[in-house]
This record gives structure tokens, sequence and C-alpha cells, in this order.
């Protein structure tokens, strides 16, 4: 099997996650914390069975190999990616910072921490300070590139909806940053999450 088979493979059981993870945080950007809770708890139910867990961090990782792998591959065979191409690129790159990051990150605040990556734990971030406007970047940019990454798959494949999803992805990323930030209702941050997160904040 082809890389390009492989990283196509790995994407379809990928794009079930991402769809419900982005799904469950624009519920909650605009319904709150109560509602992003409860869908919360229904998808945990499947994601979080440790067998499963293992595997879908498996799968992002090798989606992230292939990508990369693939990456390369073309810019020694064509030079830098334009176009398409570069949009492709682009999004796919920015996806590998963000997800090891952010993976990172969850992992840590999960089990190094003892704190749920619940509402609270985004939403702590761009409740003040400097430091959620890098947030607010960073969280709207990986929305964008994911759509934008979409986008270009959708492309070569002849579709005619493509121009129309980094777009469309930038009005979701906006809504759901605004929900998190507290633009649609007022957030009461948990005392362990604002003491955990103060100490990011400059």
């Amino acid at each position: 099997m082809t890389l390009q088979r492989i990283h196509r493979a790995v994407a379809a059981l990928l794009l079930l996650f991402i769809t419900a993870h982005l799904g469950i945080n624009f519920y909650g950007a605009v319904g709150g914390p109560e509602r992003h809770a409860a869908a919360l708890d229904i998808v945990r139910k499947v994601y979080r069975v440790p067998l499963l867990e293992v595997v879908m961090l498996g799968a992002f990782v090798l989606q992230m190999l292939t990508g990369v792998a693939i990456l390369r591959r073309r810019y020694k065979a064509d030079g830098r990616p334009k176009g398409w191409a570069a949009v492709q690129a682009a999004s796919g790159a920015y996806l590998v910072v963000f997800i090891t990051a952010h993976a990172g990150a969850a992992l840590n605040t999960r089990f190094g921490m003892g704190l749920d990556t619940n509402f609270y734990w985004p939403a702590a971030t761009l409740q003040g300070g400097v430091l959620r406007i890098v947030f607010a970047l960073y969280y709207a940019a990986a929305i964008v590139a994911i759509f934008s990454h979409i986008a270009a798959a959708l492309h070569y494949r002849g579709s005619r909806v493509a121009p129309v999803l980094p777009a469309v992805g930038a009005v979701v990323a906006l809504i759901i940053v605004a929900g998190f930030a507290g633009a649609f209702f007022d957030i009461d941050l948990p005392a362990d999450y604002a003491d955990y997160f103060e100490k990011m904040r400059p």
C-alpha cells in the first residue's frame, strides 16, 4: 500500500473523531459548559475506551508521519508547492505542530495534573491576559487548517465545494473561539482551572 493510500485510509478514521470533536466544541461554544459536558460524556464512552484511545493516538502519529513523508517526497520531485498543493502542505504542516502540542498538553493535563480536559480547559486560556490572543490564534488556525486540508483533498477529487471550505472553517473557528472566550455567556472558571492556567499568563 502506498503512502498516499495509507494517509487517506487513516484520514477517514480520524475524520470521524475530528468531526465529533469540532461538533462538541461548537455545541459547547454556543450552548455553554453544561451542554458541552453532556455531549462530551456521550462521545467519551467510545473513544475513552483504553484500547480505542491507544489506537486513536497511534492513528494520529501514523497520519502525521505519512503526511510529512508525502510532503518531503513531493517537494523533492516538484519543488516548492503552489496553489492547492501549497494549501495542502501549509495546512498539513500546521496540523502536525498543533496536534503534537495539543495532544501532549491534553495528556499532561489529564494524567500529570489530574484535571479533566473539559470545557474549562480551553476556556481558561481565553479568559484574560496577553496569552489569550496567542491561544485564540492557535485554536482558530487549527480549525481553518482542518477545513483547508480537507478542501485541498476534495479539490483533487474534482469537488466544487473545495473553494468554500476554508471560509467556512474561518466562521466555525470564530464562533468556537468566541464562545470559549465568553462572548455569548458568562464563564465562571472553577478554581483549579483558574489556578492552573494563571501560571501560564505573563
